[in-house]
């Protein structure tokens, strides 16, 4: 099979948020108040209901309470002066059924590899800095696996599917990010997902699944 196809997920000025499967630490909105179906709406919304932290504790629930007092840092950088140079190792390292909001911060490169926080570890929060972003990446497509279990450094032509992002936990915000794939490159699985000033480059449904996905500002 001729050529290679990249799918990337570059996190440009902010975070991917996770709580239940993969998670802004600092920003939480009031879960009473549904988005705005109306485009036009949403930034109002986000304006009225994101709040800081310190603003919102008398609305969430005891574990999301929990999780936020205390976050734990843990630091990425490819030339060895973080805690871990591979995201890889850096999500490993997470406890199972994690209780405390653990932030990652992912110094400025380009990330080889195929990523995956899985059920068991809540509370996860991605950032890269604006300043130096960081380029998550993996080759590898889905036409001999398919979609969810697409081998790492499959190689194939430019007819396959090659999903940059699978998303099936529960209230997850992805901030300011950058996903580029080939075919269907966001598989919004399941569950409650939000999506501001991010950019979706794909083609044949590059957004596609059973998801709840609400966007602000996605090009």
């Amino acid at each position: 099979m001729a050529g290679r196809t990249t799918c990337m997920v570059m996190p440009a000025a902010g975070f991917i948020i996770i709580t239940i499967l993969l998670a802004v630490s600092t920003t939480v909105a009031d879960d009473s108040t549904p988005i705005p179906a109306d485009g036009s709406q949403v930034g109002s919304w986000f304006d009225n209901n994101v709040k800081p932290l310190a603003e919102c504790k008398g609305v969430f629930d005891a574990a999301l309470v929990t999780a936020e007092d205390g976050p734990k840092l843990i630091k990425v950088m490819k030339d060895g002066s973080g805690n871990f140079k591979t995201l890889t190792d850096a999500i490993n390292s997470i406890q199972e059924r994690n209780t405390k909001r653990v932030v990652v911060y992912i110094g400025g490169g380009a990330y080889n590899k195929k990523i995956k926080i899985p059920q068991n570890k809540p509370f996860v929060t991605l950032y890269g800095s604006p300043k130096n972003m960081p380029t998550l990446m993996f080759d590898g497509t889905a036409q001999k696996y398919g979609t969810v279990y697409s081998e790492f450094g499959a190689r194939a032509g430019w007819d396959a599917q090659a999903v940059a992002l699978q998303i099936s936990g529960d209230k997850v915000a992805f901030y300011n990010c950058k996903f580029i794939g080939f075919q269907d490159t966001l598989y919004d699985y399941k569950g409650l997902h939000f999506f501001k000033d991010c950019y979706i480059q794909g083609t044949v449904d590059f957004i596609f699944g059973k998801g709840n996905l609400s966007t602000w500002y996605v090009l």
